[in-house]
């Protein structure tokens, strides 16, 4: 029976029953490879870093405890990117009735933190558009 040879270079691999493996290393790619995963650790750091850092969305209700602040804040951040004005009104106020956001009366202050968040300044996401949709 003819054996058939792999050969694997990196330190993950998958070994069945039936295959004979042969695992050639090279010293200088090992290297190479385990400083790419130690800088691949650093960025992750730092992402979770900036997460931490990241100011929460102002209008979160104070009875609101730390899991779910952090939940609403990604929920309004994506909300924000990817909804239009109207929605983005619709879903404030649904998670106001929730008793999970304290709304402010005045739009202009909402619109500011909603910029701040990552709501696009373009075309339709004008400051007046927003009042007139606001509540």
């Amino acid at each position: 029976m003819a054996e058939n040879k792999i050969y694997v270079q990196g330190s993950y691999i998958d070994i069945h029953d039936n295959e004979n493996v042969y695992l050639s290393v090279d010293k200088a790619s090992v290297n190479v490879n385990e400083n790419e995963n130690l800088n691949e650790n650093e960025g992750r750091k730092t992402n979770n870093e900036r997460r931490s850092n990241d100011e929460l969305f102002h209008f979160i209700h104070p009875s609101v405890n730390e899991d779910q602040e952090m939940k609403i804040h990604n929920e309004v951040k994506r909300l924000v990117k990817r909804q239009s004005i109207q929605m983005i009104c619709q879903h404030l106020a649904h998670l106001q009735t929730e008793g999970k956001l304290l709304l402010p009366p005045n739009p202009s202050v909402i619109y500011k933190e909603l910029a701040r968040i990552g709501m696009p300044q373009g075309e339709g996401y004008s400051k007046k558009n927003f009042k007139n949709n606001y509540r």
